[in-house]
């Protein structure tokens, strides 16, 4: 059968961002992945996006298939590993589904399945709890120097209403008849035998006939958390800052997981970053510039700084200013001279009358 065409597997345009594909390719992997759609339907549908995936978000590879089509992939061996599918494990990495998701996007959908399988099975042991995400904004002022935040976020722990059990205070756990209480479900396809999550228990075997009407019987829920955190100066836009312990807790007595505080920091129109160093742009009039001056610089917290412009300044000089640059650096002003476009007829007397030199051979000087 014809292979069908990447882009259309993942019903994205052929210029789609990398962000787009990623998304596509989550709502296929959640529709069609063997434990929440065990058919032979479903895992060719899965394969085949996953392989779709795999080579558009490969800058060379995607390049080589928008060009040549599968026969450049094939020329250039930068086709998708036909064995790569081969199982489970095999499509997801030694890490499984788990940590397949945490790789692509920060998190499991299916994380609280697992983790009651892994609680089943591994008696005695103990899982952390997942880690957390939260986003923190500045303007390039809030990073000059050390800045401590106080911000609240929502995370996941043991419910109050219920102690962790997940059930109401009448409720109680029944074995899962839908896998017999083992909480896996065995799917033969071919010559390999695939063991899946037992969806309706989650992995666990038991039911709760009752569940608790604060946690909906996940045995965690969201509560307010407060933290306090000091951002260094001078941090990237993008950097992420690990806060051990403030993640969400674990639902058979481990340790909570992390918080993740990710950074983004604006753009200022007036002044330009590169790492520690500050600068900015000064239009001073021709005037200022021959006989200097003092001029009133606007700081990004919008207070006054006064700069002091030399006589003879030129166009393209760079003036420093001690401690206002990104963590008590310099800041880099940059002088821009404007040159008057029309003169009145006074005005170009005055100048005649200063009797400047003035060179009417042009003279060449060596570089």
């Amino acid at each position: 059968m014809a292979k069908r065409d990447y882009y259309e597997i993942l019903g994205v345009d052929k210029k789609a961002a990398k962000d787009e594909i990623k998304t596509a390719y989550r709502k296929l992997a959640l529709q069609f992945h063997p434990d929440r759609n065990p058919s032979k339907e479903a895992e060719d549908s899965f394969k085949e996006g996953t392989e779709a995936y795999e080579i558009l978000m490969d800058d060379n590879k995607r390049a080589q298939y928008d060009q040549f089509g599968f026969e450049g992939l094939r020329r250039q061996n930068l086709h998708s590993n036909p064995n790569v599918y081969k199982g489970f494990e095999d499509i997801f990495g030694k890490g499984g589904y788990t940590d397949f998701f945490n790789r692509m996007w920060g998190g499991n959908p299916f994380e609280d399945i697992f983790r009651n399988y892994q609680q089943q099975h591994q008696k005695g042991k103990t899982t952390p709890g997942s880690n957390a995400q939260y986003r923190l904004t500045f303007e390039l002022k809030d990073i000059i120097f050390e800045k401590k935040v106080e911000f609240e976020f929502a995370r996941k722990e043991i419910c109050e209403s219920c102690k962790g059990t997940g059930a109401a205070s009448d409720g109680k756990e029944i074995k899962c008849e839908h896998c017999s209480g083992t909480g896996r479900l065995r799917n033969q396809q071919g010559l390999f035998s695939i063991q899946t999550t037992c969806l309706k228990c989650q992995g666990t075997g038991i039911i709760i006939d009752k569940p608790c009407t604060n946690c909906h019987g996940e045995k965690l829920a969201a509560k307010t958390k407060t933290v306090k955190i000091k951002i260094p100066p001078g941090i990237s836009d993008g950097a992420m800052l690990k806060i051990n312990g403030e993640g969400h807790h674990s639902l058979n007595g481990g340790p909570p997981g992390d918080l993740f505080v990710i950074v983004k920091v604006k753009s200022n129109p007036h002044y330009e970053r590169d790492g520690n160093k500050l600068s900015c742009l000064a239009e001073i009039p021709l005037i200022q510039a021959l006989l200097g001056d003092t001029i009133n610089l606007t700081w990004l917290d919008d207070s006054i700084i006064p700069v002091t412009i030399p006589p003879n300044t030129k166009n393209g000089e760079v003036i420093k200013i001690q401690g206002k640059g990104i963590a008590g650096d310099e800041l880099y002003i940059n002088i821009l001279v404007k040159i008057p476009r029309k003169l009145t007829q006074a005005q170009k007397d005055i100048i005649k009358s200063l009797n400047f030199e003035r060179d009417t051979d042009l003279q060449l000087k060596r570089i």
